[in-house]
């Protein structure tokens, strides 16, 4: 498994490390993330966050891809222009 910096907090939810295998319990939840073939989005939320990837199987290279971005949950205590 390859990742950059900004993956960081996910894996680290998911008590995962570059360089290591994806825990079977997340496979579980998100058996695309194996599917050579997907193409499909998932949702990962947080108590401040929430991610959203895009999960894209290469299946003639070999690889499958997952792109993301965060979204911060509002907090009540900030102020709204």
């Amino acid at each position: 498994m390859y990742s950059n910096k900004a993956s960081f907090p996910v894996l680290k939810i998911w008590n995962c490390y570059a360089k290591n295998v994806i825990p079977q319990d997340i496979l579980s939840k998100f058996p695309s993330l194996t599917d050579l073939s997907a193409d499909n989005t998932i949702e990962i939320n947080t108590e401040i966050e929430t991610y959203f990837f895009s999960v894209v199987g290469f299946r003639s290279a070999g690889y499958i891809g997952v792109y993301g971005f965060k979204t911060e949950l509002a907090d009540d205590n900030r102020i709204h222009n």
